[in-house]
Formats: structure tokens, C-alpha cells, sequence
């Protein structure tokens, strides 16, 4: 006992000086990027590895490492690991040298479906995505591909599809790789008994949205485009569709909606303000159904300086209510410029129409009049106007986006012979695009143009002449001050408009961006324009949650004199 207790005070002090045990940061080289983050992934954080002594740290190094390229198709690698004690005993960095070798490659790939699978879709889907021959074996990729047939099949309602063959054969010799698979899809369930809940819209008009029918086979896609259509219509407050595999009876399984409505009434105020027409308020009401056949009715009305407007709209949906609306319009203006003002009342009737590829297309009929008040004369027309109009919008991002596109284009006409106080044919056409370059940095594009064919121009409404200049025109110059001059020097608008637009914005915060831009335009009278406005400045970016609030400093670079405009402007990029 006196022997134990003399020698545990010399062991304690023998631990306590004993060298703390050496920490060996990992460091991998001679592999490009994507092999070496696997290889450091697998081999895991630095906390995990500086409790490993030198040769358990190897050893884990050597069959992770391994382990990480084969998963990516390496499975010939040679790897030396060393140590380099630059700091004695207190440790140094494990350095991990690597040549991967010559992967392997994909020598065949048999995929087969059996049973009752719907071949066409499924091998559709099959021949777009699977593995291809000569590519470099990827584990990820080929679980990837398993996974993705799956859900397709599960997605067509083959719940209880099953592999009767999954199978890599990896030839480390040959470095070649043999992929195997046979998926039996079983029985396809189909659609059972579809029912709707929910108050206040007809059950009949509810049952018009579905593209599919009891009896039909199961498909999730049809069912999330029902849930989508629906949520689309103003009329609801929330939807829930339900289609349980496991509530199936015979393989059919039931598909229940229930809905909720909105409120009757959604009343908005606001406020806003641009350089073109200065502060405005805005004022919205909307009876997004106003009876049980999904009737609704929207206004809108705006007050400003330079401009205001009345709007309203009375939609009827018709045999396909997803796809296809009637609209009666009608429309009250009041802009108020130097050099003219006018009045301009409207209203007309619309067919509305979603095609299958997004586009929309409106014809329209509208019966427009027009008083314009220039400083010299005063004149009253009238115009029965047919027209059509196509718009496709598609977008990435939000609130700011980071990919997307808008296209809208129009055409319309007026005749004397269908009593209109004017001959015209006027047609506009103009897009926005905007792509990202890079994690902060995107560039935004602009274009349009339009063109009035009439035999005299002075018998035109001022609404359908053509100007140019302002915040979303050509920046630098104030808002439609680019037209042709009559006589006393007045601005009277053109027969051909033409504008474009090239920005690049950089994100600097994950608020704020800076931008530059170039703007040109011209409006003019004959084939070709007699001067081109430029406009180039900087700008700065806030980005909100409803979208991009923009102040810009322009300079309008054409004139003789510069002009120096400062444009603000808040609203949707698209």
C-alpha cells in the first residue's frame, strides 16, 4: 500500500507531461475539384480526423478515399499518403496524393419494363434520361436514374411497382460497367368516385376543372394541374384535394375536393409613384364571385398628376373555365401633358384564352371615345376597334428574378365603312428578357416597336399615336417627350415607334444592387427615323418584398444640351 501510494503521484505527474496528442489537418492534391470535395467529404470534418492517431488517421484516409472515387467511377486509383511534420512533434498535415486513374466507363445499359406499364410514357421517360453508353460510371447518377423511373411509374398510378432486377456488373480489369434493371410495374390503379365539398359555387361548374374522369388511370400530374387551375380562379380562400393510394377500393381510388371561399369583398388602397405621372393613389375592388356560376367583378382606379384612370371588368366563365373567360370593359382615362390633354372613354367585350402553351390570347371589340385638347385646337373621335392580343410571360425568382421573359403583341383596326370617324390598322410588338450571369450579376434586355397605318394622322386619337421617352421607355428624357412637332412646335406623336434597352445589375448585398444602362429610341413618320435619342446612366436597386424599388440618373445624351432626368419607379420587372 505505502509502495502504491508513493508511485500514483509520479503517474499522475508522468500523464500530465506526457505530449498532447498530434492534430493532422488533411490535405488532398493532384485531382480536380469535384473528386477532391468527394475525397473530403467522405473522409469527413477536421474534428472527427484530430482525434485519430497517425495510423488509424491513415488508415481512414486510404479507405475513404477509395471508398469516394469509386462512387464516382475510379475504381484503379493510386494514393500515397504522407506526413509532413513541420511542426515536430506537436504534429503536421497529412498530405493525401492522388492519381484516380482511368474511369469506368458504361459498356451497357438494359432497362426493361414488364407487366401492364404504359410503355409509351414510361419508355419515353427511360430513353430521355438513362445512362448513356461510353459515359463514366457515376453511383449517383445511375441512383438518380432508379429513382427518377420510380417515381414515374408511382406517379402513373402503378403503386405497387416493384424491381425484379437492379444490377451493376463493374468490370475493374475491362473498366467497364454493365447496368441492369427490370421494373415490374403491376396493376395500374385508376380514378374512382370524384366528389366535391364546399358552399358557394355550383358543384357542376367545380366538376368542369378536372382533366380526368372516374374510370380513368391514376395520374399524379392531372391531379396537381386540378389543384392548380383551381387555385388560380379568384374564388377561393383555400383548396384540398385528396387521392390516397391506401383509401383505394379495387384498385380505385377516390378523389375528394374541398374548397372554401373567399370573402365577398377585397377592397386594397395604395400608393405609389413613378417620374412618368409623379405620386399616385390607387384604390381596388374586387367581388371575386358574386353568385354560385363564378361570376366576377374587379375595378380598379388611380389618381395622379399626369394621368388617371378608372377600370372595370366583368368576367363570366365559359363551357372550360380553366382556359376561357368573357370580359365586358369598360374604361375611364384623363392624361393631362404641356403640350395636350385628352379624355378617352371605353368599353368593349374580350374573350380570354389560355393555350396549352402558356400563350394567352385576347379578342377584343371596343368602342373607344376620345376628346384631345391641344393648346391650338380642339377635336372629338369615335372608334369601333376589333383586335387580338398574345402575351406569354415566364419567369425564375421571386421577388427578384433571376430568369425570365415577357412577350406581348397587338393588333387592332378601326374602318369607316364600320362606323369609326377613322381608317387605321395599328400594331405594337415588344418583349423584356432577363438572364442571370452569375451568382450577383444580371443583364436585362428591352425592345419594342409599333407601327400606325392611317391616311392621315391628324385624324388619329392622341391614345393611339405613338410616343417615347420615360422611365420605362428611354431613360434621360422626360415622359413622351420624343415625337415629331407640328407647326407651333407641338408634340403630336408618330406613326412608328421603336426602343431598346440593355441594363447589367450587380447585387452587392442581399438588398441592394447598382446598375448601368443604355437606352435608345425614336419615334418618327416616314420608313426610317430621322434622329435616334440615346439615354445612359447608373442606378441603384432596393429589392422589397413585393419587387425592386428603382431610382435611376439619367442623361439623355442626343440633344445638343444634355438632359439630366432622375426616373424612380416601383412595380413587377415582367
Amino acid at each position: 500500500m505505502l509502495l502504491a501510494r508513493l508511485l500514483l503521484p509520479l503517474l499522475v505527474l508522468l500523464v500530465a507531461l506526457s505530449p498532447a496528442h498530434a492534430a493532422y489537418p488533411v490535405k488532398v492534391v493532384g485531382v480536380d475539384d469535384d473528386l477532391r470535395a468527394n475525397i473530403e467529404a467522405y473522409i469527413g470534418p477536421r474534428e472527427e480526423t484530430d482525434r485519430m492517431s497517425w495510423r488509424a488517421l491513415s488508415r481512414h484516409v486510404q479507405e475513404q478515399a477509395i471508398a469516394a472515387l469509386q462512387v464516382l467511377g475510379y475504381y484503379r486509383p493510386v494514393i500515397s499518403i504522407s506526413r509532413t511534420d513541420a511542426r515536430g512533434d506537436s504534429g503536421g498535415t497529412c498530405l493525401v496524393t492522388v492519381d484516380p486513374g482511368p474511369p469506368v466507363r458504361i459498356a451497357g445499359v438494359d432497362v426493361q419494363l414488364t407487366d401492364q406499364a404504359e410503355r409509351p410514357v414510361l419508355q419515353a421517360w427511360i430513353d430521355e434520361n438513362r445512362p448513356q453508353r461510353g459515359a463514366v460510371f457515376h453511383h449517383g447518377q445511375y441512383e438518380a436514374f432508379k429513382t427518377g423511373l420510380m417515381q414515374q411509374a408511382l406517379m402513373r398510378g402503378y403503386f405497387k411497382a416493384a424491381w425484379q432486377v437492379q444490377e451493376v456488373r463493374v468490370d475493374i480489369d475491362a473498366l467497364t460497367a454493365d447496368i441492369h434493371l427490370a421494373l415490374a410495374s403491376g396493376p395500374r390503379y385508376r380514378v374512382g368516385e370524384v366528389t366535391i365539398n364546399g358552399e358557394g359555387i355550383d358543384h357542376g361548374l367545380v366538376a368542369r376543372f378536372p382533366r380526368f374522369r372516374s374510370g380513368d388511370g391514376y395520374d399524379a400530374t392531372k391531379i396537381a394541374e386540378l389543384h392548380r387551375d383551381l387555385v388560380r380562379t379568384s374564388w377561393f380562400e383555400s383548396v384540398r384535394i385528396r387521392a390516397e393510394p391506401e383509401e383505394a377500393v379495387d384498385l380505385a381510388v377516390p378523389v375528394s375536393v374541398d374548397y372554401t371561399m373567399r370573402k365577398r369583398n377585397r377592397i386594397g388602397i395604395g400608393a405609389g409613384a413613378s417620374t412618368d405621372v409623379g405620386p399616385r393613389l390607387q384604390l381596388q375592388w374586387e367581388k371575386p364571385w358574386l353568385n354560385s356560376r363564378g361570376h366576377s367583378l374587379s375595378s380598379y382606379a388611380e389618381v395622379s398628376g399626369v394621368r388617371s384612370q378608372v377600370e372595370a371588368s366583368y368576367l363570366v366563365p365559359l363551357t372550360d373555365p380553366v382556359t376561357s373567360q368573357l370580359a365586358w370593359t369598360y374604361g375611364l382615362q384623363y392624361e393631362d401633358l404641356n403640350d395636350y390633354s385628352y379624355w378617352l372613354t371605353t368599353a368593349g367585350i374580350e374573350h380570354r384564352k389560355r393555350l396549352p402553351s402558356e400563350w394567352r390570347v385576347i379578342r377584343a371589340l371596343e368602342l373607344e371615345q376620345e376628346t384631345d385638347d391641344f393648346i391650338t385646337f380642339e377635336t372629338r373621335t369615335t372608334l369601333l376597334m376589333p383586335g387580338v392580343t398574345f402575351t406569354r410571360t415566364d419567369a425564375d425568382g421571386a421577388p427578384l428574378i433571376t430568369r425570365g421573359w415577357r412577350v406581348t403583341s397587338e393588333i387592332k383596326f378601326a374602318a369607316d365603312a364600320l362606323g369609326s370617324d377613322a381608317d387605321l390598322v395599328r400594331a405594337t410588338a415588344d418583349g423584356k428578357a432577363i438572364y442571370s450571369l452569375g451568382e450577383r450579376t444580371r443583364t436585362i434586355m428591352r425592345a419594342g416597336g409599333g407601327a400606325l397605318w392611317t391616311p392621315d394622322l391628324l385624324d388619329i386619337p392622341v391614345s393611339q399615336r405613338f410616343f417615347a421617352g420615360g422611365d420605362q421607355s428611354v431613360r434621360g428624357y422626360d415622359y413622351e417627350s420624343i415625337s415629331p412637332l407640328n407647326a407651333a412646335g407641338e408634340r403630336i406623336g408618330g406613326r412608328y415607334v421603336a426602343t431598346a434597352s440593355l441594363e447589367l445589375d450587380y447585387r452587392f448585398t442581399d438588398r441592394w444592387m447598382v446598375a448601368a444602362f443604355v437606352d435608345q429610341g425614336s419615334v418618327f413618320d416616314d420608313a426610317a427615323p430621322a434622329d435616334v435619342f440615346t439615354g445612359a446612366g447608373a442606378g441603384v436597386r432596393w429589392l422589397s418584398p413585393i419587387g425592386p424599388l428603382r431610382l435611376d440618373f439619367a442623361w439623355g445624351i442626343s440633344l445638343d444640351d444634355p438632359a439630366f432626368n432622375v426616373h424612380f419607379y416601383m412595380g413587377p420587372e415582367l
